[in-house]
């Protein structure tokens, strides 16, 4: 499986974080860059299997950095006439995940309106001590963990014959409930 792992890390634990799944998806192939460095076209070009976002909540908002980077991957992918199979994302914060759920909700919502065909419907808290870090206990196991129910959600979305194609469900239908709720 060919990973890309997009971030916006400004004092680095995105891209700790980025690492972290990057070790815990092994041995699939992964590139990891910052939003800064990497071009939507240069993703595209790679054609990923799964591709991964890491944004940051700065002044209790999702840093706009993010968005634009995924409105212009969705602008290429159209213009390509491609796709990217499978999309995840993780956030960076200081508040509580709680006060943090919404503002990761949208770019969930904005990958699952962009070109990729699934999105899982759950991210991953990356909370951190203070501004500049460290992340707080206990982050690198929820990383594990979270990476590896990752690819289990994407083996089962493979595998239409999986006893574990109950997750698929839940999705499809996650994902027709936010575009009706969208609608409305």
């Amino acid at each position: 499986m060919k990973v890309w792992i997009v971030h916006n890390s400004k004092h680095g634990n995105g891209k700790l974080m980025a690492q972290k799944i990057a070790e815990a998806l092994e041995p699939a192939e992964v590139k990891i860059g910052h939003i800064k460095k990497v071009s939507p076209k240069e993703v595209v070009e790679d054609e990923p299997d799964l591709l991964i976002i890491g944004a940051a909540v700065r002044v209790f908002r999702i840093w706009g950095k993010s968005k634009k980077w995924i409105k212009k991957l969705n602008n290429e992918l159209e213009k390509e006439k491609k796709t990217i199979k499978y999309g995840f994302c993780y956030v960076t914060h200081m508040m509580s995940k709680e006060k943090t759920e919404g503002k990761a909700i949208d770019i969930v919502r904005m990958m699952m309106d962009s070109s990729i065909e699934h999105v899982h419907p759950e991210w991953l808290s990356g909370q951190v001590k203070e501004m500049e870090g460290p992340l707080i206990e206990g982050i690198a196991e929820e990383i594990v963990k979270r990476s590896g129910e990752l690819v289990q959600w994407i083996e089962t979305l493979e595998d239409p014959n999986s006893a574990a194609q109950s997750y698929a469900l839940p999705l499809m239908l996650y994902e027709h409930i936010s575009f009706l709720a969208f609608l409305l």
